[in-house]
């Protein structure tokens, strides 16, 4: 496949990335069921190679060909039978052993061997095949002076689960044809077997529907000149785009070709403001309030109006029509219902139907959906807020808002597939590095280590066999909102097909060795040592835009600094001036002392054939000291602390003591911070946080000389037994903390008060109790004026979406009297960036409608 020049001129491939002679690779990603390395020479793929192969196995070994000749230019001829480097064997016997989907693998210096049962088996060994091969054999033209070498190695391998699924949204950008053909190559190498399509939603309908043409006429562009507006701060003018249905049809043959299967998404009854603004008809005839999560109005159509009945099911007609896969999504989440709360129509039907709430009328559309996809022999799926005991028990259930829901849909007898947001969701940030591309946030970071440390059946215990039986499988998914060219002061994006590289590479490796490999060979390890340069060299060859891994750990103790490269012989380069690092920077090979200088200027980068990673910043101050259990008494001791190394610079400080074991609660009366033996900086009550399982001491360093010799001596006491111990850590502050006042007109829950917003304190909120009316709902006023370039301020639970606020802003003061609009709240969230440095003497958070749960609102963070 060829793609855009620009999308392969950032990739900057060597065209000779090693030796001659490269190693042949056993470590496979997904990992499969078993596995042995054997003895012998490996097998060496030449010009002269043939494929052997009849019947149904022919049209997997053409495929596999086909891979192979795009990266050695070798002919590899395909015969019927006859000596061959490469067999491919169709085996319908060895259906009980390994399933539809399963293979054997067999290699030797005299060749390789696959067999399946079905030829899905077929073609997922020859995928294993291929990575058995130096890492070109994933590049779509030659790479000469390459030894094809695969190692003697038997295989046997199924997956755990049937459904291992991949959803793109389509829908805020538009990818086009040879995007998705990119993906689904990337997928199928690696054994996914689903694209799940979002095709539709506020922002663009991106598919032909030829009884309506509007859909796409006018819904499938956004921009200062069409119907549909920009969205979160676009400057378009004319911005989209959508897929013929013969486009389609030629994606789903490239697919089925692969072995995946395509279950297209049209989102209803919500996410619909593009049908709307193309057919205003579909909309209930009087309009209710509120907005979506996403801060949408007028986005919802009416469930009761012929008209709107009427164009759905022209959608779903064609749809059903177009896709051979059984299901169809139909969406069905985040609906705003109060959309439909001022229609008569719809409170006609309610009275009719003796219909009770507004969630039972989404029930009744989408028990209609059910029997409109049934005349052309489908099922739906959708989101967890359709599952209803009145649907079907053949429409499936996308848990996405946690496990929970999925597990309660197995209970109930609905097919079930995974995709909880905090594990699965690749719009989420990776974490852990600056000068990251903005992502989503509601679901906290998701990482390769959180997305590996899934189990879809973790809740196995509390399921019958015929209840586990019922979770299909997993996914990941890739919402687009936040998909976009991005140049940042560290990286530098230029397109959309780059962005959504990045988000997606190289986080799906791990989804897909979730959805694959057997539970009990899972180790996240042995993952990490699989995911090494040979794997990035896949990615690479197969033109994926990839974020490049940034070291894994960067930590400081006594005064030693120690990196943890993300794979082996990785190139990792550090500055410590506070300047980017570059690749002429100095490489790290081993752990070295700090010598003085300011660990909190140390910057971290990975290279990886040219391209350089995110930022580390700093080092991650490791305790520096400790205390057993018994050694607090009721009574104040002091205990004193060597920081020498970890303590090198000036600024403002936090000792974190922190209990790790034992059930009494630690308390700290005071601490002084000694250079060179003489008190500088000390915490008495008033800049102490006492928590009981911990206490945090703020205070505020000099500069620190070179070579100085830094001590801590802490006043501690365990005034209800002395069942404690724990450590102390030093953490310096990356963000400003000026002083300030928080204010609300709001109660707070318990002792999570206003000033708990404003304590700089990660571990503290402010939780309003009782459900917040339109206005303000908090302020900070700080004592002095600062100047920041990023402003940003979270609301909900830390992890999940719990008590958030829904449709608010981000309000900053020059004068603490006046204040303007500077980002709007979007999953729970709300975030500005400035061009220069903007003054701020005050900001507060604004509900622009009434909230229907408590809120939590946390500390502001300021750059």
């Amino acid at each position: 496949m060829k793609l855009v020049a620009p999308f392969l001129a950032a990739i900057a491939l060597p065209l000779l990335w090693a030796p001659t002679s490269v190693y042949a690779d056993t470590k496979l990603i997904p990992l499969p069921a078993s596995m042995q390395v054997l003895p012998g020479a490996p097998f060496r793929l030449t010009s002269n190679a043939v494929l052997v192969a009849s019947g149904a196995a022919a049209t997997e070994a053409q495929t596999l060909a086909m891979q192979l000749r795009a990266a050695t230019g070798f002919a590899l001829p395909i015969k019927a039978s006859g000596v061959a480097a490469i067999t491919l064997v169709l085996a319908p016997a060895l259906q009980g052993a390994l399933g539809k989907e399963g293979y054997k693998l067999e290699s030797s210096s005299r060749g390789v061997r696959i067999v399946a049962a079905n030829s899905a088996g077929l073609f997922y060994g020859g995928q294993t095949l291929r990575q058995l091969l130096p890492p070109q054999a994933a590049a779509s033209k030659p790479t000469k002076g390459i030894n094809w070498d695969v190692p003697a190695v038997s295989i046997e391998d199924k997956p755990r689960f049937a459904w291992r699924g991949f959803l793109l949204d389509d829908a805020r950008h538009f990818f086009g044809v040879e995007y998705v053909k990119h993906l689904l190559d990337n997928m199928a190498a690696r054994k996914l077997n689903v694209f799940h399509w979002h095709l539709t939603d506020d922002e663009g309908w991106r598919m032909e529907i030829k009884a309506l043409p509007k859909l796409t006429e006018v819904g499938a562009w956004r921009g200062s000149e069409t119907a549909l507006p920009n969205v979160r701060e676009e400057t378009h003018t004319r911005y989209g785009g959508f897929y013929t249905q013969e486009q389609i049809r030629d994606i789903i043959a490239y697919a089925k070709a692969r072995h995946i299967d395509i279950m297209p998404e049209v989102d209803l009854p919500g996410h619909a403001l593009a049908l709307i603004t193309a057919y205003p008809e579909a909309a209930p005839k009087v309009s209710g309030e509120g907005v979506s999560a996403q801060g949408f109005t007028s986005n919802v159509i009416s469930p009761t109006r012929p008209e709107a009945l009427a164009i759905v099911d022209k959608v779903y007609d064609e749809i059903a029509a177009l896709f051979p896969f059984e299901y169809i999504h139909i969406g069905g989440d985040e609906v705003n219902h109060d959309a439909w709360s001022k229609d008569p129509q719809i409170k006609e039907v309610m009275a009719q139907g003796n219909i009770k709430n507004l969630h039972e009328v989404q029930m009744a559309f989408t028990k209609r959906l059910e029997g409109v996809v049934a005349r052309h022999g489908k099922k739906l799926f959708g989101w967890n807020e359709v599952m209803d005991d009145r649907l079907s028990r053949g429409t499936g259930i996308m848990s996405w808002t946690g496990a929970g829901p999925g597990y309660d849909a197995a209970k109930r007898g609905f097919p079930v597939v995974m995709i909880p947001g905090g594990y699965s969701y690749l719009d989420m940030g990776y974490g852990g590095a600056v000068g990251e591309p903005q992502s989503h946030w509601w679901a906290g970071d998701v990482t390769i280590p959180r997305i590996y440390s899934f189990d879809p059946l973790a809740d196995s215990n509390n399921l019958t066999t015929a209840e586990k039986e019922r979770i299909r499988g997993v996914q990941a998914g890739m919402w687009a909102e936040f998909v976009r060219p991005w140049k940042g002061e560290v990286v530098s994006i230029d397109n959309y097909w780059q962005a959504a590289d990045y988000k997606i590479w190289p986080r799906l490796l791990a989804t897909c060795e979730v959805a694959w490999t057997p539970q009990q060979k899972r180790n996240f390890d042995d993952f990490s040592s699989r995911l090494d340069a040979d794997e990035y060299q896949r990615l690479a060859f197969a033109n994926t835009f990839f974020r490049v891994p940034v070291p894994d750990a960067v930590t400081l103790k006594a005064g030693v600094v120690q990196i943890n490269v993300p794979f082996a012989n990785a190139e990792v380069r550090y500055t410590f001036d506070g300047t980017i690092p570059t690749a002429t920077s100095p490489r790290y090979s081993k752990p070295f002392v700090l010598d003085g200088r300011d660990a909190g200027r140390l910057r971290v980068r990975t290279f990886f054939d040219g391209r350089g990673s995110t930022l580390v910043v700093g080092a991650k101050a490791e305790p520096i000291g400790s205390w057993k259990e018994g050694q607090l008494k009721a009574e104040p001791v002091d205990l004193s602390y060597d920081a020498t190394g970890n303590l090198a610079s000036g600024g403002v400080w936090r000792a974190v003591f922190r209990r790790t074991g034992g059930d009494k609660p630690l308390r700290l009366d005071k601490m002084v911070l000694l250079i060179n033996g003489s008190p500088v900086a000390q915490a008495g009550l008033a800049e102490i946080q006492n928590k009981g399982d911990r206490a945090v001491a703020k205070f505020t360093v000099p500069a620190v000389a070179a070579n100085a010799k830094v001590s801590v001596i802490a006043t501690l006491a365990a005034p209800e037994g002395d069942n404690v111990r724990g450590n102390i850590t030093l953490v310096k502050s990356e963000r400003l903390e000026p002083a300030l006042t928080v204010t609300s007109p709001y109660e707070a829950y318990q002792s999570n008060t206003a000033a708990m917003a404003g304590d700089w304190d990660d571990d503290t909120l402010f939780w309003i109790a009782g459900y917040p009316k339109s206005g303000v709902l908090a302020t900070w006023e700080l004592g002095e004026p600062v100047r920041v370039r990023r402003i940003s301020l979270a609301s909900g639970a830390r992890d999940g979406t719990k008590d958030q606020l829904l449709g608010g802003d981000l309000e900053i003061s020059e004068d603490g009297a006046t204040f303007r609009k500077v980002a709007p709240f979007t999953y729970g969230s709300a975030e500005a960036e400035f061009a220069n440095p903007t003054k701020i003497k005050a900001l507060r958070v604004v509900a622009n409608q009434e909230q229907k749960t408590w809120v939590m609102l946390r500390d502001p963070l300021l750059r």
